[in-house]
């Protein structure tokens, strides 16, 4: 299996993550476990001094591919996992971590720009949980790293989103 992101470290120690998992950059247990060991191995190379996690396509990242939950359930436990270890991975690193959003950032998304020490964005980037409609409390920890706690209830009982222009002005967001 290939992994779901290219991967560069410059002359500098400038580590560029860059997601590549068209079309919405939505990863299986495989992928979320594949980030999270790479995230990991950076902070402990020596060489590395700043990680930068960014994407490619239409978003920076949908979150957990669905398709693999609808075709074995079971497979939640491992999808959680993974998702765990990357979010640690980021906000446990020995290393700055800078996550880079553009267009959508959802689900797993939340999850790793809450752990990340800075959050950039393009204009625009949106931040949002739609998997309350379904039922699920995926990322509230990480969003109330990002928003005050009275915007993450709201974005909860309504489902709606924060542009990048409103999470620059609560501070979630450097640039």
């Amino acid at each position: 299996m290939s992994k779901p992101f290219s991967l560069t470290i410059s002359d500098t120690g400038i580590a560029e993550m860059i997601f590549n998992k068209p079309p919405v950059n939505a990863f299986d247990s495989a992928g979320w476990f594949a980030i999270a060991n790479e995230i990991e191995a950076l902070g402990k190379n020596d060489q590395v001094r700043v990680i930068i996690i960014a994407a490619e396509g239409k978003g920076f990242c949908a979150g957990v591919d669905i398709k693999e939950l609808q075709a074995d359930a079971s497979k939640i436990t491992a999808v959680n996992k993974g998702n765990y270890d990357t979010f640690k991975a980021i906000h446990r690193n020995e290393k700055p971590v800078i996550v880079a959003v553009h267009g959508f950032v959802l689900g797993g998304g939340i999850g790793i720009s809450g752990a990340a020490d800075i959050i950039v964005a393009s204009e625009c980037a949106t931040f949002a949980v739609p998997e309350v409609d379904r039922g699920a409390m995926g990322g509230g920890a990480h969003l109330q790293r990002m928003f005050p706690v009275q915007k993450v209830r709201y974005m909860y009982f309504t489902g709606e989103g924060i542009d990048a222009q409103e999470a620059y002005r609560l501070g979630a967001v450097e640039k």
